[in-house]
Formats: structure tokens, sequence, C-alpha cells
């Protein structure tokens, strides 16, 4: 698992442009501190998806996932935390439902 903060930035390169980015597959959590509740995803590239859905949480444009904009508009960003997982392609829908029942997330109150 890898850990990072919410800044997710372009690579860029000496030159001002913005270079070749490794395509990550795998799964993701986006975890609210506040209440420990879980959003798990996977996909063929976990960065340009986690950045999507932070650009749309973060103007409130989430509407395919309303608990967790409810609480990000609730707690607000610091309140969040992003965990990867990367894996081999074959394999992320797997580990993505792998962590859903080992994290519960389909609990009402877990997720």
């Amino acid at each position: 698992m890898i850990k990072h903060n919410l800044n997710t930035q372009p690579n860029h390169s000496r030159g001002g442009s913005i270079s070749k980015k490794r395509v990550t597959p795998g799964a993701y959590g986006i975890l609210c501190l506040q209440n420990r509740k879980f959003y798990i995803g996977s996909s063929g590239d976990i960065e340009i998806r986690i950045a999507d859905h932070l650009a749309k949480l973060r103007t409130n444009r989430l509407t395919d996932l309303p608990r967790l904009q409810n609480d990000w508009n609730r707690f607000g960003e610091s309140a969040f935390t992003i965990a990867r997982f990367p894996c081999a392609p074959q394999h992320r829908k797997h580990l993505e439902q792998q962590l859903i029942a080992s994290l519960q997330t389909l609990e009402y109150q877990r997720g």
C-alpha cells in the first residue's frame, strides 16, 4: 500500500512541459479520517482516476458518490487521505473486491 496526501500534481520536465507519465493500474481507497469511512475503487490508471475524483469533490460535482461528496463537504479536504494499491492490470478488480470485503465498505456505516 502506498499512502499519499491529496496533492496530485502532473510530472514536469526541466523545460516546463508535461513529461510522459507511467500508467499505474491498481486499486485505491479514499478514507475520511473523521468518520473512518472508506471508498474503494480500481482503475487501469489509479493516478488519473484519483485526480478525477478529487477534481469533482473539490467542485461539489461527485454526484455518483453522494455519501463521499457529503462527507467531503462536511469535514473538508484535510479530513481525507488516499491509499494506493498498485498491482498488475489483470488483478485490479480482484484486489478491489478483496479490499471491499475486508474493509466492509458495502456496510452503510463503513463506507
